[in-house]
């Protein structure tokens, strides 16, 4: 046996561990094999390897931690090894804890699985094969608003005017049909609360991440890649057949992800024909937007999604005491009106559209808010519902080549809201549209695949979420089509000469939380309303305050913002 340094570490055979550890030292602390004229050693029984391996393997936990997460991946690698689910479960509880133990203490129901197969169960749903298109109208669902043209129309309406109002009707049932939960792919949470997330207590926005211990552990091992041993045992949501548009035999539905009340918490489109179209030319446009804008390095560095571009065109009023555009959006205007091109103008369209359809009365809520802001300040959303707009982008010059997004919470946005996610690339797509960059929400043990052309919504201030790559080791291609062997294929989602593959970006549209602050308040700032509320009190005390500083998200939480199937 060989003792590895002073540490006491015993090396039977040279593991694999300790192996990997050794190659990653030798290479960052190169020996001199020769001895120059002149120079002098001094020798001592000191081994760095031993040291690194002492650190990154027999107290991985050291307070004055400095694991690498390039030899943690090595490590992970040399072991050949994951957690079991009893294993992955304690370190979910751990990581992060102060966001999941509040829904783990929650009791088990009585038709709960006592022995669940993943960290959150989930109950999956899949709508049966699509039936040929019938011409018969159909019924309404409670989701889309209903106008009878009949009662709209006088009698003497034309008999064009009568078709047309007939004609909107229809495509409205049509609608109503086509975004039912019976027509999407559910996956229903047996172990998961919204009313666990946490909210701030004003009730306006999320709650600050933190840098607490079990919070940094998470970070490191996102960036080791040991999360990946906690995630393999969550619910994965694929995209199946995304070379396929919406109305295609085999063709991906829309997916509903919901919690324990079967609140919609996450929703995910299939992929309409028009958007795969729209979405081609973004590459290029963002390329050139990243070129024609300033981004400090500070504001990059300090950015908490990743070191990737960014940017946040639109309004706000946070720290302000008025709604004024981003000091990044009134830099870069003439770039920005550049970029927002008709095609993007259309796609914005769609985003609002999106929620307008699966989120109807949150929607409604908006609206309310946006117009009470018109009303009282003569200001408008930029990006339809939205207030804010948001291009994620490679900075190549920093060595950033994708957008892969570590472990967040956009806290600042609004808690009761949605963000709208989509994806596009710079360079070419993956092969078959198959993305291998996956989205998790964490509180809700949710691992989900989001291609080229579809629409992610969910609420980015209430649930821990950031990005993986998942590589499907199982689907291989060759170069001409010949019968595979480990010699001559290569991973479908791998990047070779042959199989070229971009750098995955993505584009958000959301609302931060001052903005439902400025419509919701009596006085433009939460200081000036409170200042109205001493006042009032002063004059006639009571217990109801007659200026509310604060946000009832719990009754948010019960309305229909996250709507339940009827």
């Amino acid at each position: 046996m060989e003792r590895v340094g002073d540490l006491g570490v015993t090396e039977q055979d040279r593991t694999p561990v300790v192996a990997a550890v050794r190659e990653s030292c030798d290479a960052a602390f190169p020996a001199f094999r020769h001895r120059r004229q002149g120079e002098e050693r001094i020798c001592s029984q000191f081994d760095i390897a031993g040291l690194a391996f002492s650190r990154h393997v027999i107290q991985p936990e050291h307070e004055l931690h400095n694991q690498d997460p390039g030899v943690q991946q090595r490590l992970r690698v040399a072991l050949g090894t994951s957690k079991s689910l009893g294993q992955a479960r304690r370190e979910f509880s751990q990581l992060a804890s102060a966001r999941t133990l509040e829904g783990r203490k929650r009791k088990q129901q009585p038709d709960e699985d006592p022995a669940p197969a993943s960290l959150v169960p989930y109950d999956v749903q899949i709508p049966p094969p699509k039936m040929p298109v019938t011409k018969r109208l159909r019924l309404l669902s409670g989701g889309i608003p209903y106008d009878d043209p009949r009662s709209a129309s006088p009698r003497t309406a034309s008999r064009k005017e009568h078709l047309k109002a007939k004609k909107k009707l229809k495509n409205k049932a049509n609608l109503s049909v086509k975004f039912t939960s019976r027509k999407s792919e559910t996956y229903s949470a047996m172990g998961f609360e919204a009313e666990d997330l946490r909210i701030a207590t004003t009730g306006w926005s999320g709650v600050r991440l933190g840098r607490d211990r079990d919070v940094t552990r998470l970070f490191r091992k996102w960036e080791s890649g040991e999360i990946l041993d906690v995630i393999a045992h969550m619910q994965f949501v694929p995209f199946r057949n995304p070379h396929l548009t919406e109305g295609s035999f085999g063709a991906q539905p829309h997916t509903h992800i919901r919690d324990a009340s079967a609140r919609l918490i996450g929703m995910r489109t299939s992929m309409p024909k028009f958007m795969v179209e729209r979405v081609k030319p973004l590459g290029p446009k963002a390329v050139e937007l990243v070129a024609s804008t300033s981004l400090s390095e500070k504001s990059r560095k300090s950015n908490n999604r990743g070191q990737h571009y960014f940017s946040v065109f639109g309004a706000d009023q946070n720290n302000k005491q008025a709604i004024v555009r981003t000091a990044f959006h009134r830099d870069n205007e003439a770039a920005f009106i550049r970029f927002w091109d008709a095609n993007m103008q259309a796609i914005n369209d769609h985003a609002s559209s999106v929620v307008k359809l699966h989120h109807p009365d949150l929607a409604a809520r908006i609206e309310h808010v946006n117009k009470r802001i018109e009303d009282r300040y003569g200001m408008k959303p930029e990006f339809g519902l939205f207030w804010n707009f948001c291009v994620n982008a490679p900075f190549p010059k920093a060595g950033v080549q994708e957008v892969v997004c570590r472990p967040h919470l956009d806290s600042k946005n609004a808690a009761i809201m949605l963000c709208v996610v989509l994806v596009y690339y710079v360079g070419p797509a993956p092969p078959g549209n198959k993305e291998k960059v996956w989205l998790v929400f964490w509180e809700a043990g949710i691992v989900i695949q989001v291609p080229i052309g579809v629409m992610l919504t969910y609420p980015s201030a209430l649930m821990l979420h950031f990005n993986v790559k998942i590589e499907d080791h199982q689907l291989v291609v060759t170069k001409n089509g010949e019968q595979p062997t480990p010699l001559n294929s290569t991973p479908l989602h791998a990047t070779t000469e042959e199989n070229t593959s971009g750098s995955r970006c993505s584009m958000v549209w959301f609302t931060q939380a001052s903005i439902f602050q400025a419509a919701d308040l009596a006085g433009p700032t939460v200081e000036a309303t409170k200042q109205m509320e001493a006042e009032a009190q002063g004059r006639a005390p009571r217990k109801e305050p007659y200026f509310p500083v604060t946000y009832d998200a719990a009754s948010a939480l019960a309305a229909n913002f996250f709507p339940v199937p009827s």
